[in-house]
């Protein structure tokens, strides 16, 4: 019943994040307003990621686990009242048709690929059903591309990923995800197994990782303003990797004070990189077609997300303890987090189109 309720729960987040940005494109056509209204929103949602452990720690301490779920309902609720009253009802959009057969090959793709990852130790990796699973996901994903490449109304349109800074963007943000997600997942069971943290001990020790995201969000757009885009998503992630590769140095008995500079480093490198990220993909395409690549880079995260929680599940289960997984995790984040780097250095451009000028000049967020 829970996995049930929690499938509800990411079906409705998947139909809010594209509706969402298609909002603010439609409500700010300017693109100096746009870009400050996207930034704007990371921000929002940074400051609720960095709550967000708190107080669901404090609720599980204070009143149980049902009431994490339970604050849904208001936020919920809020959230459809202010849609009522702040957004006006619009024409239908112009008709477009539903790429079928790739949202299906995406789905088997994805979900092969995840269950096999997850469950290749319980199962064996060498067993006929996980080999299955890992033919279905390659094959699929052939089929994906063969598909979009030839379907007149593509859920993902190929000829975007011609674009040297786009391309490096979208691979950045599945690598920032898998990093960043995978860790969260690993120190949600880190600080309650190893630590023998409760369940608000647990919520505290993950501030300095997500508190950091919010000061993050605004050094970026200064940087931004000043560098580009380049520079912030490759320092972003350079900082990532030395969170992950610090991870090496923590045992059963290391004092919180050697993981705080790490969890520091882990969550400001990666408030860094998302939004010179987004102004990056926003810089590098047209207008028409900033909605449809600013969803191909979500998509992406998500994908990375995915993938990370998958195989650092997999590695909290190791055989010899689940310290030597973190640290089997840390080498991994830690060489994905220098490839994004890499990435940004060698691929991430100054911007060509018309929207270029709006994301150096608006992209910072003035106190």
């Amino acid at each position: 019943m829970l996995l049930a309720a929690r499938a509800l729960q990411g079906i409705g987040a998947a139909l809010q994040l594209p509706a969402t940005l298609a909002l603010l494109s439609k409500t700010f056509p300017d693109s100096k307003e746009r870009i400050r209204a996207i930034v704007i929103t990371m921000l929002a949602a940074n400051m609720a990621l960095a709550g967000g452990p708190m107080v669901g720690g404090l609720l599980i301490s204070t009143v149980g686990w049902r009431a994490v779920f339970l604050l849904n309902v208001p936020a919920g609720a809020l959230a459809i009242w202010f849609s009522s009253i702040g957004l006006a009802r619009d024409a239908p959009a112009e008709k477009r048709g539903l790429d079928i057969p790739g949202q299906l090959l995406a789905v088997v793709a994805l979900g092969s690929l995840t269950f096999a990852l997850i469950e290749g130790r319980a199962w064996g990796f060498g067993s006929p059903v996980i080999l299955t699973l890992f033919a279905a996901a390659t094959g699929a994903a052939v089929a994906f591309f063969f598909v979009e490449k030839y379907q007149p109304q593509p859920m993902v349109p190929l000829p975007l990923f011609g674009n040297g800074t786009f391309s490096a963007a979208t691979a950045n943000g599945l690598l920032l995800n898998f990093v960043y997600y995978g860790l969260l997942f690993m120190f949600s069971l880190y600080f309650p197994v190893v630590r023998h943290y409760n369940a608000w001990q647990t919520g505290l020790a993950f501030f300095p990782m997500t508190g950091t995201l919010v000061v993050g969000n605004l050094i970026s757009g200064r940087l931004i303003t000043r560098y580009g885009s380049r520079l912030p998503m490759a320092v972003g992630m350079a900082l990532c990797a030395v969170g992950s590769f610090g991870l090496l140095l923590i045992e059963r008995h290391t004092t919180f004070y050697v993981l705080l500079p790490l969890l520091m480093c882990l969550g400001l490198g990666g408030a860094l990189n998302i939004t010179a990220m987004v102004a990056a993909v926003l810089g590098s395409v047209k207008s028409e077609e900033a909605g449809i690549a600013t969803g191909i880079v979500n998509c992406s995260r998500q994908i990375g997300g995915v993938i990370g929680v998958a195989i650092l599940g997999a590695l909290a289960e190791t055989a010899r303890g689940f310290l030597f997984g973190l640290h089997v995790a840390a080498v991994l984040v830690g060489a994905s987090a220098v490839v994004g780097a890499v990435l940004a250095l060698r691929f991430v451009t100054t911007p060509e189109h018309a929207n270029a000028a709006a994301v150096a000049e608006t992209v910072a967020l003035e106190p």
